[in-house]
């Protein structure tokens, strides 16, 4: 198995990860304080915009933009359909920290290959 191979495993298993996780229901979630998911979403999302990256950075032109949509859109489509699922609900604050974690790492990655540009010139 190459290492290309290895990353794409995981990112489609860390895919999965985040279905499984966004459909359980969960059971008495007082437990938590209110609002305190939102650092795992943005956590969550900045992982999965990692691996899309660096599963097809050899695949994509703009894959700093794609990394950012996929990861975005596929936060987004989770919430939807929460909306659907006894015991989960819909949150636009969600999709915020979803979004706001796939932009942090479409950011630095940004930055990191302007200064490796600078570095080399």
């Amino acid at each position: 198995m190459t290492k290309l191979t290895l990353i794409r495993v995981v990112f489609f298993f860390w895919l999965a990860v985040i279905v499984l996780f966004s459909v359980m229901p969960v059971p008495g979630g007082d437990y938590l304080p209110k609002n305190s998911d939102k650092f795992f979403h943005f956590l969550i999302y900045f992982i999965a915009a990692f691996f899309f990256y660096y599963s097809f950075r050899h695949s994509f032109k703009f894959i700093i933009f794609f990394s950012f949509l996929f990861s975005s859109g596929f936060g987004f489509l989770m919430e939807v359909i929460q909306y659907f699922i006894p015991g989960r609900n819909f949150s636009s604050v969600d999709i915020i920290a979803d979004i706001s974690g796939a932009g942090i790492f479409v950011l630095f990655c940004a930055l990191s290959y302007r200064m490796s540009n600078k570095v080399t010139k």
